[in-house]
């Protein structure tokens, strides 16, 4: 087979095949972006409000506030039921997980999950506790 050369005897089908490796290589590490891109995109999952988690069918983070008195634990079931609230509205969220702790302490919470059957399935709860050195006056030493 004849080897293609250049005048000074350099292989050209070696530098062809550096290039393609080279360009392959970055054919697929940006095939590579675009599929973690994409999958981020999709599978991200946006704060909103009742109001919009309600009209949604996606899965959906919704900021809450547990309306006191509404609060309803089955054990048996593991099932916590409340109504939420937020500036936009009221919604019931049903989280089949068990009750977080601190539940009862909480100001506010994050549930995760999508609005069906007229109840927010919740199938996360992150719980926001008020912070025990709220409303202490700051120390200064002299």
């Amino acid at each position: 087979m004849a080897r293609l050369t250049t005048d000074q005897g350099y292989n050209l089908l070696g530098s062809i095949e550096m290039k393609l490796g080279a360009i392959g290589l970055v054919a697929v590490t940006l095939i590579g972006v675009l599929l973690t891109a994409f999958a981020f995109v999709n599978h991200a999952t946006p704060n909103v409000s009742i109001e919009t988690a309600v009209s949604k069918t996606r899965y959906c983070n919704v900021p809450v506030q547990p309306v006191p008195g509404s609060i309803d634990y089955d054990a048996k079931s593991l099932t916590l039921r409340f109504v939420g609230k937020d500036a936009t509205g009221e919604m019931p969220v049903v989280f089949r997980k068990g009750k977080p702790n601190n539940f009862e302490h909480a100001t506010s919470v994050i549930v995760t999950g999508q609005f069906q059957d007229g109840a927010f399935e919740a199938r996360e709860m992150l719980v926001k506790c008020p912070s025990k050195y709220q409303g202490q006056p700051e120390k200064t030493y002299k």
